[in-house]
């Protein structure tokens, strides 16, 4: 059987947080090494009527291409009324092309439009990829004799969690107040420190990165079989909370 751990990440700051303007580059973006572009003609779609007196807002997922529209574009998050408009509005916006390292580059985001009283303001955020399988397969690690990928509580002392730093919240999905459950697949060394990870089952909206950025730091007391360390293989059940 597998071990499923479990972790809670909460967000005790304001229900209704004021929204930013522009772009806004986050740490993740950073490592990546790209850089959004400037926009040419993005105006603002029209918010509703019925929600000029609400605060809230809508989050699309899109791709900028590199000639500078914006492709691959979806609803993420947010008031159903506003979110046909604002995806209109996307289709016709243009920028200039982000980069990396000088490079023109097809860059993965985030448009989050924030409204509050009327006001509506627009912001961008890279979603940078995360892994979604492990650097080497598990059958050739088992087969090498590498890894149990099983861990079986009658023949082995299952690990346990000594060090697990929650994760923190995406910036992303503070705003949309989005919440759920991600689960991180590990496979865990004969020091208990954590020597793969990635991303079992999706969530959305920069928790991935997150999760994976805090169970990542986890240490464990290792696995253990005839009184020696094992590797082993384990689930990681991540749950983010907005209390």
């Amino acid at each position: 059987m597998l071990l499923l751990a479990s972790a809670s990440a909460q967000d005790n700051s304001s229900q209704n947080p004021t929204p930013q303007a522009s772009l806004v580059p986050s740490n993740e973006e950073a490592e990546q090494e790209v850089q959004l572009g400037t926009p040419v003609h993005a105006p603002n779609p029209r918010l509703p009527k019925s929600l000029h007196h609400k605060k809230g807002a809508v989050v699309l997922g899109a791709t900028l291409l590199t000639d500078g529209t914006f492709a691959e574009l979806s609803a993420l998050a947010g008031d159903r009324n506003f979110e046909e408009v604002a995806l209109d509005a996307v289709h016709r916006w243009q920028y200039t092309p982000a980069t990396r390292s000088g490079v023109p580059t097809d860059a993965d985001l985030f448009i989050i439009f924030s409204y509050s009283d009327g006001d509506l303001q627009a912001t961008l955020r890279l979603n940078p990829p995360f892994p979604t399988k492990p650097k080497v397969p598990l059958e050739e690690l088992s087969a090498r004799g590498e890894l149990f990928t099983v861990v079986n509580p009658k023949v082995m002392k299952v690990p346990k969690a000594i060090y697990s730093p929650d994760p923190d919240y995406s910036e992303t999905a503070r705003i949309a107040k989005f919440q759920g459950t991600c689960v991180v697949s590990v496979i865990l060394g004969r020091d208990g420190n954590v020597k793969d990870a990635w991303i079992a089952r999706k969530l959305g909206l920069g928790l991935e990165q997150q999760a994976l950025q805090a169970v990542r730091q986890w240490k464990f007391e290792p696995a253990m079989k005839d009184g020696e360390p094992v590797p082993v293989f384990l689930n990681v059940e991540v749950a983010f909370h907005l209390y």
